[in-house]
């Protein structure tokens, strides 16, 4: 799994949009963009109907973030994909708390 991540990471690098300056470079990546990741950290997982896969948060999280200006509290983002990461280890954590709860 952590080799895919590499791949994904690579592959998605070079084509975020950056912006800002003197060390405060932010890349804000469109929705097309935040699709395609999720569709990459999804390849080669087998289908479960109670697993949240990151494509069905991609859509949550780009609108969210979209919203916010791409900033936390008032700080550009500078890695979103981490920052889609922990958003899906979230989501998939309280997911897992409204089934089992």
């Amino acid at each position: 799994e952590k080799e895919v991540e590499d791949e994904i990471e690579i592959e998605i690098e070079n084509e975020n949009e950056c912006y800002g300056g003197g060390g405060s470079c932010a890349c804000v990546p469109t929705f097309e963009k935040v699709c395609a990741y999720a569709e990459l950290m999804d390849a080669g997982r087998p289908f479960d109907p109670h697993f949240l896969y990151a494509g069905d948060l991609a859509g949550e999280f780009w609108r969210h973030y979209e919203l916010d200006g791409w900033q936390i509290e008032g700080k550009p983002i500078r890695n979103w994909q981490a920052l889609f990461k922990t958003w899906c280890d979230n989501a998939r954590e309280k997911h897992r708390w409204e089934v089992s709860g």
